[in-house]
């Protein structure tokens, strides 16, 4: 069973790259043009992303993700790069 350590980074990481990979650049561009509010471009949002993607840990993640986005997903990338190796090669991008 891993560690509520490493079950919190995962979540984290989960629910941003939900959030994030909900951009619609048609609709940021449109935004742009009125100055509209960019969060409006994002089909998901960060709260939707943290109720489908953080089950149990909703709160949290959506608490250190709104407040501390950038250290939040560094904090998260350094648990699993300790337990399961660097991202690149969790991807399967590594050399070896």
């Amino acid at each position: 069973m891993p560690s509520p350590a490493y079950e919190l980074a995962r979540r984290l990481q989960e629910a941003a790259n939900h959030h994030e990979s909900s951009w619609d650049k048609s609709k940021a561009d449109e935004l742009a043009e009125r100055q509209g509010d960019f969060q409006q471009a994002y089909r998901v949002d960060l709260r939707t992303a943290c109720q489908e993607k953080a089950g149990s840990m909703e709160v949290p993640v959506y608490l250190l993700l709104h407040y501390a986005w950038n250290d939040a997903l560094d904090w998260a990338e350094e648990v699993r790069a300790a337990i399961d190796g660097p991202r690149e090669q969790r991807e399967g991008k590594g050399h070896g």
